[in-house]
C-alpha cells in the first residue's frame, strides 16, 4: 500500500476514528527504521520521484536529461527510479 491508498483509507473513516487512529501513532515513539525500512530498496514511479523531490515534472525530466539522476530499472516503457538515488539529489539540492 502506498502512502496516497493509506490517505485514502484514512479518509474514509470517522472522525472518531481518524482521531483514535492518530492518537495511537502519536503513542508509538517509533524508530526511523521502523517507520521507513519497508522501503529500502524501493524504485519510484516518474510520478513518485518528482513527487518525493517535490518538483515539477519539467524539471525532474531536465534533472534526467543531464545525467543527475538516472532510471534503475524499466518496466515495459515505465522508468523506475532507486529511492537511494532520489535521496541523495533531494540532499544535495537541498544543500
Amino acid at each position: 500500500m502506498n502512502l496516497q491508498a493509506l490517505l485514502n483509507e484514512y479518509n474514509l473513516l470517522d472522525k472518531n476514528t481518524q482521531k483514535e487512529f492518530r492518537a495511537l501513532i502519536e503513542n508509538q515513539n517509533l524508530t526511523h527504521e521502523e517507520v521507513f525500512d519497508h522501503l529500502r530498496g524501493a524504485e519510484f514511479h516518474v510520478h513518485e520521484a518528482l513527487a518525493y523531490l517535490g518538483v515539477s515534472e519539467a524539471t525532474f525530466r531536465r534533472l534526467v536529461a543531464n545525467g543527475e539522476i538516472k532510471a534503475s530499472s524499466t518496466i515495459g516503457r515505465s522508468h523506475l527510479y532507486a529511492l537511494d538515488s532520489l535521496k541523495r539529489l533531494k540532499k544535495i539540492r537541498n544543500a
